[in-house]
């Protein structure tokens, strides 16, 4: 059994999308779009559990920063894809099939770019979160080492 790290909150999700929250219908809008609370709470949890399979989850490993940005990510593109009814197709793949967009070219082009730009920053999140990298923090106060010290 995979060990579960806390990376992403749902608040942490919610306020990196720039959401706005529905109290009568326990819901958030974005780009015109209703996604559930639980909706969005099951996304951070997948998050939190697929990164966390991947390598150290350790709160003071140093890689531990490059994990928090690839779950939050890859939270993030997949309620974008969720809220828009595409289709997950495993952690990263995605199908939009035919979005059909009444609120105009310029927030299609902007929620096409936001999910494209989330699905890269994964990647390159999760590059460095797996490979054997250093990684500077400054919540986890250690000394980051610099070509001098070798």
């Amino acid at each position: 059994m995979i060990n579960v790290t806390d990376f992403v909150t749902v608040e942490t999700a919610v306020t990196r999308l720039g959401q706005t929250y529905d109290a009568n219908a326990t819901s958030y809008t974005i780009y015109g779009l209703t996604v559930l609370t639980t909706t969005i709470a099951s996304i951070v949890t997948a998050a939190n559990e697929y990164v966390s399979g991947l390598s150290n989850t350790n709160p003071t490993s140093r890689q531990y920063a490059n994990g928090v940005h690839a779950a939050l990510a890859l939270a993030c593109m997949r309620v974008l894809v969720v809220a828009s009814g595409g289709v997950l197709n495993g952690a990263v793949d995605y199908t939009l099939g035919d979005i059909t967009m009444h609120k105009g070219t310029v927030t299609q082009l902007a929620f096409d770019g936001s999910v494209a730009a989330y699905k890269l920053e994964y990647e390159q999140a999760l590059t460095n979160f797996t490979s054997g990298g250093v990684t500077a923090n400054n919540k986890l106060g250690e000394h980051v080492p610099c070509r001098r010290d070798y």
